[in-house]
């Protein structure tokens, strides 16, 4: 323990502070000690989460749900790590396996597949595209750069690189431009998402006036996003060319609050983010300011870049903004709430929850160079992560006590009826030696795409909390591409289960495919009577329409 001479705490009251001091220092000593083991090695951070979430409950020990069993496991943790649903054969091997180890090869496993980086292009395709439909660059050439850069593992500040930096005119950097090019450059809505995507802070309040709630937020904080974008616009040559970004030598923001109408004069800002440096230009003779002067069809390359700037005054803004946005949203993300709930406004007036957890977590993405891999590998292998969802007590959301219900984003949902009604399997079967990720995902995505569509946030809107709508329903319910699924085609389930005689088989085989568990003997009891009391062409009527009415359940559309 450190030793603080006497004089150190020379003031009234010496004996009592000397007290007070000494019970702080060890408070903070056995603190540290908590974050070591046995063997003096620090802690992993999926521990140090547990510890960081059991600290702030008083009681927790007494609120706290048990560990999920192997079923929901293997669920939750497939759905969350690939936007897929287990294999039957995938649920029972799990079950049979008795290793200690089981869950963390598991983890590891979906890490590495490719279908995670097909689910994290999917979540990070919303984030940043809000679902967008293109104008510019194609989705699917978008939808590649995402896909390389989570299966290379590429760290989340060399990704904001390139989609910040993008100007579209490499053809083999295109991709990451749609970010700017399919917003028309316009700096308003650029403004607002780069504030709340990659900053947690939601500006839009903060464009006419000082944001009216939080504190934190001021124009100066909006127009000083605005200052890097507002001499960038669209360039082609000519109407039918291709479309670039471009940028002037000159231009600023300027601003005046609604409340200011009166005051005479406007306000300007050089380019700057919260809590970092200013960004200033270099002096330049005014026949310097371009490396290509502007003129008719001619693209201009101004010698002083502030867009180029941006990526690095994003990633290097006051507060360690950066990582703690992006590890608010995968906490949220996998566990259903943000830290900082809403997750785009983080201000000194919402702490969040855990705001100790959250400041480890975003030190700790830090050092290990913004690997979003990691990141999601120490929070499922958390007990936190890993906590069931049926409990008797009704902890507050924000303990993590328990597991929480979360619907299934749309891709999700789309692929795990794709999965549980065969149509996956059923192509593989059809490609045969030529079946892999690619090939059935390229097969079956324009089915996962209609679905999609019909369930989703308007595009370019941003989506925020479960969006269950009457429309919704009736889509799931009557559609026809829905019907289309669960109706039995070779190698489908529906064409699996009208092979089967022996009803517990039957119902252990649905359950297994699309609740992704085994029935209990009530259940089996339901299904047997109900395909029993169908004979001849109505008994492949009535499988067809038991497996619709489970994919349309809630416990399909939840992650749980």
């Amino acid at each position: 323990m450190a030793h603080f001479p006497e004089s150190h705490f020379a003031c009234s009251g010496i004996g009592l502070s000397l007290k007070v001091s000494r019970m702080r220092i060890l408070v903070a000593f056995l603190v540290v000690c908590a974050a070591v083991s046995a063997d003096g090695a620090e802690l992993p951070a999926h521990q140090r989460i547990d510890q960081f979430i059991a600290q702030r409950s008083k009681g927790f020990d007494k609120l706290v749900a048990a560990k999920c069993n192997d079923v929901e496991f293997l669920r939750r943790i497939t759905l969350d790590l690939t936007g897929r649903l287990p294999e039957a054969s995938q649920i029972r091997q799990f079950l049979k396996d008795k290793s200690g180890e089981k869950r963390r090869l598991t983890i590891d496993r979906l890490l590495k597949s490719p279908e995670y980086a097909r689910h994290m292009t999917h979540v990070f395709d919303a984030v940043l595209m809000q679902r967008m439909t293109s104008s510019v660059v194609s989705p699917k050439s978008w939808q590649s750069f995402l896909r390389r850069s989570f299966a290379e593992n590429k760290s989340w500040d060399k990704i904001t690189r390139e989609i910040l930096s993008a100007d579209g005119v490499d053809a083999k950097k295109r991709a990451a431009a749609r970010f700017y090019l399919d917003r028309e450059a316009k700096v308003e809505p650029l403004t607002r998402q780069i504030g709340r995507i990659f900053l947690g802070a939601d500006l839009e309040c903060a464009q006419c006036h000082n944001h009216p709630e939080v504190d934190d937020y001021l124009q100066v904080n909006y127009y000083g996003i605005s200052a890097f974008l507002v001499r960038s616009f669209v360039f082609s040559k000519g109407k039918k060319g291709r479309k670039v970004m471009a940028e002037k030598a000159v231009g600023e923001v300027s601003f005046r609050s609604v409340f200011e109408r009166n005051v005479k004069g406007t306000k300007t800002t050089l380019p700057i983010l919260f809590g970092g440096k200013v960004i200033k230009e270099p002096k330049l003779k005014k026949n310097q300011h371009y490396i290509v002067k502007p003129a008719k069809n001619v693209r201009p390359v101004p010698r002083f870049s502030r867009r180029a700037k941006l990526a690095d005054a994003v990633i290097n803004a006051g507060g360690n903004r950066f990582a703690r946005t992006l590890v608010n949203r995968v906490w949220a993300q996998l566990l259903g709430r943000g830290i900082i709930e809403p997750i785009d406004l983080d201000h000194k007036g919402n702490p969040g929850s855990h705001p100790k957890l959250l400041a480890f977590l975003a030190d700790q993405f830090k050092q290990k160079k913004y690997d979003i891999r990691w990141l999601v590998r120490e929070i499922v292998l958390s007990k936190t992560y890993q906590r069931s969802s049926q409990h008797k007590q009704q902890p507050p959301e924000e303990s993590y006590a328990k597991g929480k219900l979360k619907p299934l984003l749309p891709e999700q949902l789309a692929w795990a009826i794709l999965d549980a009604t065969g149509a996956a399997a059923a192509q593989r079967k059809k490609l045969a030696n030529k079946a892999n990720e690619d090939t059935v995902y390229r097969a079956l995505a324009p089915q996962a795409a209609k679905i999609v569509k019909a369930i989703a946030h308007r595009p370019g809107k941003i989506p925020r909390g479960f969006n269950s709508q009457v429309g919704h329903a009736l889509f799931l319910m009557n559609s026809p591409i829905i019907g289309d699924l669960v109706s039995a085609r070779p190698g489908n389930l529906a064409a699996e289960l009208t092979k089967m005689k022996d009803t517990k088989t039957l119902a252990e085989s649905v359950y297994l495919k699309t609740l992704s568990r085994l029935p209990t003997n009530d259940e089996i009891a339901v299904v047997s009577d109900f395909v029993k009391q169908a004979k001849g062409k109505a008994r492949q009527t009535a499988l067809e329409e038991l497996i619709w009415v489970l994919i349309t359940s809630p416990e399909f559309r939840f992650n749980h």
